[in-house]
Order: C-alpha cells, then structure tokens, then sequence
C-alpha cells in the first residue's frame, strides 16, 4: 500500500492542461490588447463626438424657470380667482395712487399758507 497517492505521470496529460491554460491566457492577453487598441483608436473620435453634440445642444432658456412658475400658479388657482386677484391689486393702486395725491396736495396747501404767513 503506498503512502502517497499516485498521480498523472503522463507527460501527454499534463502538457495538454498547460497548453490549454497557455492558450486561454494567450486568448484572454489578445482580448485584452486589442480592446486596448481599439480604445485608442477610437476614443478620440468618441471625444470629438461628444464634443460637437454638447455643442449642438442648446443651453436651457433663462425663463424656464419663471415658466414652470406661471404654470404651477395657473394649475393651482383658477382663471376667476385671478382675475378677481387681479381687480384687488387694480384697485389698491388707485388707492395708493390717490393717498400719495392727496399727501402731495395738503403739502402744497401747507407750502402755500406758510407762504402767505411770510408776507
């Protein structure tokens, strides 16, 4: 009974496993290459594509951002609550409007009195 567990001796056989493993790395070395190539043929133009289509594409508009705005608002709110806003806002300017004449003219009517004071 030997001690140690015979093993393949056939030169044949253990050639071949090298040979298949030689040949697997050779494969997996080609591969490798010439995907490398490939990268370094190819990648300049991919660069240069990527390049003009940034070029080719317009910037985004300087409203879109008040345009999403106005749209939201117009989706929240309905056309008769606008307009009603709309009447408010109309009808606080002329309010402002006649505050800020009135204020004008009782200053020119104090203006006038203090000059009629003087003389």
């Amino acid at each position: 009974m030997p001690l140690l567990a015979k093993k393949d001796r056939s030169p044949t056989g253990r050639s071949e496993r090298a040979s298949d493993e030689l040949a697997s790395q050779e494969q997996k070395l080609l591969d490798e290459i010439q995907r490398l190539r490939d990268f370094v043929e190819n990648e300049p133009d991919r660069l240069r594509q990527a390049e003009d289509e940034a070029a080719r594409i317009l910037p985004p508009m300087d409203d879109l951002d008040d345009r999403r705005r106005e749209r939201s608002f117009y989706e929240r709110y309905g056309r008769g609550e606008i307009k009603n806003e709309r009447r408010k806002q109309q009808l606080s300017g002329f309010l402002i409007f006649l505050l800020i004449s009135a204020s004008v003219a009782m200053g020119y009517w104090v203006y006038l009195i203090i000059q009629q004071a003087i003389v």
